[in-house]
């Protein structure tokens, strides 16, 4: 602050600015130190609380509320702060109610991918993509495209990430004040794992996110990540820390920055279902990222660290789409908080960048790794393009031309999707059999929509192999593909004798694909 830094008012002000342009991270820093300049300043208060819901902390809003709300006058309220009173309760209501929620699922155990190891032994697809690893092995570079290569890798990421956070305990210390003793690296496995494939994750412990927060801030300390700030503040407090410490220090203070931000997205959505948060986290993380990579775009990787390589950010952007997606899904429609145009664009500079950025020749990469960090951010971008133009082929004015148009475009992208990945992923038989949908949106002739259905039929037992017990699975993936799959059956001895023309625009007996399939991603 040039003008002057122990002025609160000046701090509340651009915390306030940094709400409008949905800076979260940078607000609640400049909210915070206007309490701390005037702990009696109830708009810093408020507006720390109104951060802080942003950004999914609803003990710390809470909190925060609660402060707003006992820095005002008990009596003779002005109109302005009998407003200002109404909207913090209003905010303390929500928070408490949002708490609440989330200490409702984690106490019943509602998380996502909670398991009870004992039902799933052998089952869940890591363990299948584990069970083939001979398979896989003997198969040589003929068997690097399968998705059991990308589970077995991403699988050994997560199990030695919970490995080692495990090994963590509580102790007392000379003052006899609780500690806790941790081992590193967790972040690096837990990230890794989710970005080579977020469908390994799962939670199959009450504690888990206790345990993760005590070694979260054990990881913080030990390499003295920040805790505060956002992009901007922290880039400006990273420079000067390099010119002090060097890079040893910078670099692993950054990556467990960024790496907290990139779980903390992961559990908003997968949690707490704040996909709203979950897209400021992640938001947050590649801006810290791209900024990083502008100003020290001509130092090593290996001394700024392997969060600001192309994979590692692509990475990050990959696990945003889905969020930005459930975000929408919330608020679906042309006037949505979350633009199908934004989506769009970030599907498309993804899809740009895996097009431009082919991977060294002179890195020995494991099998998996190309297609976690090159085959699928790519097929998930081509699919979202599809369900954007899908969704807005749907809206309210579409001409029938647009429309049309608009579905074609869809239906090419989810079959350019289902093909770049292995025909053993769960996602290839499930992209295909969306683009069967819309060709028969579209009254389309059998030599597309039985392309569409031969994808779908050839790649269901390979892949049930691997994904039959997947979450996918369990949501109803199987009774969803049925219809592809007898159309497929029904189909294809009729053209194979003759009787039925490929010309020919032939649709199953039921439309029961025109309505559900309409919000499928």
């Amino acid at each position: 602050m040039s003008l002057d830094d122990t002025n609160p008012v000046l701090y509340a002000n651009r915390a306030a600015c940094s709400l409008q342009l949905k800076k979260f991270l940078d607000a609640a820093s400049d909210a915070k130190k206007a309490t701390e300049l005037d702990p009696c300043y109830p708009k810093g208060w408020g507006r720390l609380a109104a951060a802080y819901q942003e950004i999914d902390s609803w003990v710390a809003a809470i909190m925060a509320w609660q402060r707003a709300i006992a820095a005002l006058p008990i009596e003779n309220l002005t109109a302005g702060e009998l407003k200002q009173k109404e909207q913090y309760e209003k905010g303390l209501k929500e928070a408490v109610m949002r708490q609440r929620k989330r200490q409702d699922e984690i106490d019943n155990g509602k998380e996502f991918h909670y398991i009870k190891e004992r039902d799933y032994v052998g089952k869940k697809p890591a363990d299948r993509a584990r069970a083939m690893y001979p398979e896989l092995r003997d198969k040589g570079m003929e068997g690097f495209a399968s998705s059991g290569w990308v589970l077995y890798h991403a699988n050994n990421e997560f199990t030695r990430g919970l490995e080692t956070m495990n090994k963590g305990y509580a102790f007392k210390g000379a003052n006899g004040e609780m500690l806790y003793q941790a081992r590193t690296g967790v972040l690096d496995s837990f990230t890794n794992a989710i970005m080579r494939d977020k469908r390994v994750f799962y939670i199959n412990n009450p504690k888990f996110l206790e345990t993760y927060n005590l070694q979260l801030m054990s990881e913080a300390k030990t390499h003295g990540a920040w805790t505060e700030g956002g992009p901007v503040l922290i880039m400006e407090e990273a420079q000067e820390r390099l010119r002090q410490k060097g890079w040893k220090a910078v670099r692993a203070a950054l990556g467990i920055t960024v790496r907290s931000w990139i779980m903390r997205a992961f559990f908003a959505a997968g949690i707490t279902k704040d996909y709203g948060a979950s897209v400021e986290w992640y938001t947050n993380a590649i801006d810290l990222l791209d900024r990083g990579r502008m100003v020290w775009r001509n130092v090593s990787q290996e001394n700024r660290g392997v969060i600001f390589s192309n994979t590692f950010v692509r990475g990050v952007r990959s696990l945003r789409l889905e969020s930005y997606l459930q975000a929408y899904s919330e608020d679906r429609g042309p006037n949505s908080k979350y633009p199908l145009t934004t989506l769009l664009e970030m599907a498309q500079e993804i899809a740009e960048d895996c097009l431009s950025d082919s991977p060294s020749r002179t890195v020995e990469y494991d099998p998996g790794f190309i297609s976690s960090f090159y085959v699928y951010p790519w097929a998930e971008a081509l699919a979202m393009i599809g369900y954007v133009k899908k969704e807005m082929a749907y809206f309210p004015g579409i001409t029938e031309e647009d429309r049309f148009e608009y579905l074609s475009v869809a239906s090419t992208s989810y079959v350019e999707a289902a093909k770049k990945l292995p025909d053993d992923d769960e996602l290839h038989c499930w992209y295909a059999k969306i683009a069967l949908e819309i060709y028969w949106e579209l009254k389309s002739p059998l030599y597309a929509t039985m392309a569409a259905a031969n994808m779908v039929a050839e790649s269901y037992p390979k892949m049930m192999r691997i994904w039959e017990h997947s979450s996918l699975a369990m949501g109803g993936r199987d009774k969803a593909l049925a219809p592809a799959l007898e159309y497929q059956r029904d189909m294809w001895p009729l053209i194979r004798n003759g009787a039925l023309d490929i010309r020919d625009a032939i649709l199953p007996p039921k439309h029961f694909y025109a309505s559900d399939s309409k919000s499928e991603a």
